[in-house]
Order: structure tokens, then C-alpha cells, then sequence
């Protein structure tokens, strides 16, 4: 019951965010993946995992960063990562990358918080 609380909160509260305006972070991205990445490394500059769907979106918009944002072994707080790439690329362009990927649950902009 906790969990469906929690869940539809975050949502609620990504939705009323969107509603008001569209400002987040250029270059920064926040997902919800179904598996936890067990391995990641930087590889010249790309950040790599042992997902192969990862890598691919990886390399194709340059992801520099990623990192767990609640540190926990318990899903589902271990499955949501912040990723950074170089902001010449659209967020919504990526966004919608990572959304049409079936390992993803969730994929919204990183917002800004007023």
C-alpha cells in the first residue's frame, strides 16, 4: 500500500510539474529502468553498462554520467538513474529514445524545482 502511495505521488507530482511549465535541465535525464545496472564504467568518454539497450543510447548521445539517485538494494529506489549528455542534444529527443526502450519504465527531464 506504502509503494502505491509513493508511486502515484512522484507521478502526480511529475505530472502537476509538466502542467506548469517545461523547465528542467538541459543535457540531464532521469529513468526508471526495470533492471538495476550492475556495471558501469566510462569507456573514452561514454558511459557503458552491461545492457547492450544502454550502451547503444548511450553512444549515441554521448552519456557521460549516470548515476543511482537513491542509493538502496531495494527496488523499486535502486532502478532510478540520473544520466547526463552534452546539451547540444534535444532532452525530449532523448527522453523519447529512452521511453520507446521496453527495459524503461519511467523517463522524464531532469526538472528544476521552484
Amino acid at each position: 500500500m506504502k509503494r502505491a502511495v509513493l508511486v502515484f505521488t512522484v507521478t502526480f507530482l511529475l505530472i502537476s510539474i509538466q502542467l506548469i511549465g517545461e523547465n528542467y535541465f538541459e543535457g540531464e535525464l532521469n529513468i526508471k529502468v526495470q533492471t538495476q545496472f550492475e556495471t558501469i564504467y566510462i569507456n573514452n568518454g561514454i558511459i557503458v553498462t552491461e545492457q547492450n539497450w544502454f550502451n547503444d543510447l548511450s553512444e549515441e548521445y554521448q552519456i557521460n554520467e549516470l548515476e543511482q539517485i537513491i542509493q538502496s538494494d531495494n527496488p523499486p529506489h535502486n532502478q532510478w538513474f540520473h544520466l547526463e549528455f552534452p546539451e547540444n542534444y534535444d532532452v525530449n529527443d532523448v527522453k523519447n529514445d529512452f521511453e520507446y526502450r521496453a527495459e524503461v519504465l519511467i523517463a522524464e527531464p531532469s526538472f528544476i524545482y521552484q
